[in-house]
C-alpha cells in the first residue's frame, strides 16, 4: 500500500510512503535534524 502526503493546500506532493500493512495510524517524518512531523493518516 502507497500513502501520498500532500502539503496543506493538497497541490505539492511530499512523500511517498510504502507500507506492507494497512495497519498504520501514525508516522513521523524527519525533515530536519531536531525537527519531526507526525501525520494521522487516513
Amino acid at each position: 500500500m502507497i500513502h501520498t502526503i500532500f502539503d496543506s493546500k493538497e497541490k505539492t506532493c511530499l512523500y511517498r510512503l510504502r507500507a506492507s500493512s494497512r495497519d498504520i495510524d501514525t508516522v513521523i517524518l524527519v525533515d530536519n535534524r531536531g525537527k519531526n512531523m507526525m501525520i494521522d493518516l487516513e
